[in-house]
């Protein structure tokens, strides 16, 4: 399912609503809130009816006069209940027909007023408590200023809960171009390992993968895996969309054996990559013990990191050059073998080293499709490998990471009993086991076997020394 919210700036002009409607119908976009619409009430029925013939709609003129938060869904796919209408958040049910999954969704419109949005910090603190899994999205109009005349924005966001976590494990968020607006709509999208066992994924992967893309390796290829997140946005809506179900339903009409065993095989990757069972190699998927491991993982509550959490920043004093130049140094041989060019045998083999279960990026993209479409970009991802090697250069997109906190105990209260990890690109998984291959040769000579683990020791080892 595809939840967006999208601040529009304005949705009085004819251009805005063909805009906005190839967009919901490109991106198959299940729901969206469609925010600062700037609509009086006595033209919105008439844009919905020309431009959104297919969808059901809901906008908030009883709480507001402009009518600041549109929500828009198809009835095909999605039920929707209005819970609450307030002028800057709207609270819904959704359902999702092919699932048969519901949640809570609250679409976010804050006043650029910061007494206003006192409201708005009042009922989602009420919403908080709301049992079940809940999705907080839109614009918060939030800014922060230093001290100086910095001016740091992030504006749009999506919020989730533990219990979503729990029941979607596989969501993430993407933030597209903004295009007609200065904002940018959000998006979910995330990698399934059952996907290239249809007979469509590569095909589907080549076409999306050979559209021109002009730019330097590293920005190529995250472009290129724009492309291709289309595609298999429209492969799991036709095929693979309430899997589990389709299961179930071949059960019931006992269709043929064959198609029977090719759609569990598909479900089986799905919940194993859900249950992240590393050693699992074998097992029916109506088992127990698959299950239980399922239950067991979605215990584990995954929490943004918040800065009240870490504490206040405190100056750190400058390395002393002097101390650091008395130790053992890096001999120029080794500096060199550091900096040396990679081939593509190591990029592969780093790349092929990493899970297939572990979880995606921010881009929703695993290991498992790089290693199903090797065939297909292998040339683009050892280029960009190649080019960071060469200039030291990574984008944007590459480098960014997701860190969250796992609680280690049921009731955390300070930072130490979380442990946090972090979901960083397959890119930079990738170069990060090859810059530590290439560091376990030069680390044993300028750091003392007590210190650190050596080939065969462990850490506690080390700290037991």
């Amino acid at each position: 399912m595809i939840i967006s919210a999208w601040n529009i700036r304005g949705f009085n002009k004819s251009v805005k609503h063909s805009e906005v409607a190839g967009f919901l119908a490109q991106s198959k976009v299940d729901f969206c809130g469609l925010l600062e619409t700037r609509v009086k009430k006595g033209k919105a029925d008439s844009i919905l009816r020309k431009s959104f013939t297919a969808y059901n709609s809901f906008c908030n003129y009883n709480s507001h006069y402009n009518g600041r938060i549109w929500l828009i869904w198809h009835s095909a796919t999605t039920q929707v209940t209005i819970l609450e209408e307030y002028p800057q958040v709207v609270h819904c049910l959704l359902k999702h027909h092919a699932t048969n999954r519901v949640f809570y969704v609250y679409v976010v419109y804050g006043s650029n007023n910061a007494t206003e949005r006192q409201g708005l910090w009042s009922n989602l603190s009420n919403f908080a408590s709301t049992v079940g899994p809940w999705l907080v999205i839109g614009d918060f109009n939030v800014i922060r200023l230093d001290s100086g005349s910095a001016v740091y924005s992030k504006l749009d966001r999506v919020l989730i809960n533990a219990a979503w976590s729990n029941a979607f494990t596989r969501t993430s968020a993407q933030f597209l171009p903004p295009g007609l607006s200065d904002h940018s709509p959000s998006l979910r999208f995330s990698f399934l390992n059952c996907w290239p066992d249809h007979p469509q994924f590569r095909s589907l992967v080549t076409e999306a993968w050979n559209h021109a893309v002009t730019d330097n390796p590293m920005f190529r290829l995250m472009g290129k895996l724009q492309n291709v997140k289309k595609e298999l946005k429209k492969l799991h809506h036709h095929h693979f969309a309430g899997i589990k179900d389709k299961v179930q339903q071949r059960k019931e009409e006992l269709a043929d054996y064959y198609q029977i065993q090719k759609e569990r095989q598909a479900s089986s990757a799905y919940w194993k990559q859900r249950a992240k069972l590393h050693d699992l190699k074998y097992g029916d998927i109506s088992s127990q013990y698959l299950y239980s491991k399922i239950k067991e993982r979605h215990q584990a509550q995954v929490i943004g990191l918040h800065q009240h959490m870490l504490g206040s920043s405190i100056p750190v004093k400058a390395i002393d050059l002097s101390v650091i130049s008395n130790g053992n140094m890096v001999e120029a041989s080794d500096c060199a073998s550091l900096i040396r060019p990679v081939s593509r045998a190591k990029i592969k083999l780093a790349l092929f080293a990493i899970d297939s279960n572990k979880s995606s990026d921010i881009d929703g993209f695993s290991s498992g499709f790089f290693k199903a479409a090797w065939h297909i970009l292998e040339d683009d991802f050892c280029c960009a490998i190649e080019d960071f090697f060469r200039t030291s250069f990574m984008s944007k997109q590459a480098n960014a990471s997701l860190v969250s906190l796992i609680p280690k105990k049921p009731v955390p209260q300070t930072v130490k009993d979380f442990r946090p990890i972090s979901c960083c690109s397959v890119v930079y998984k990738t170069l990060s086991k090859i810059l530590t291959s290439r560091l376990q040769g030069v680390m044993p000579k300028i750091v003392v076997r007590h210190s650190t683990p050596c080939s065969g020791t462990s850490f506690r080892a080390c700290l037991l020394l």
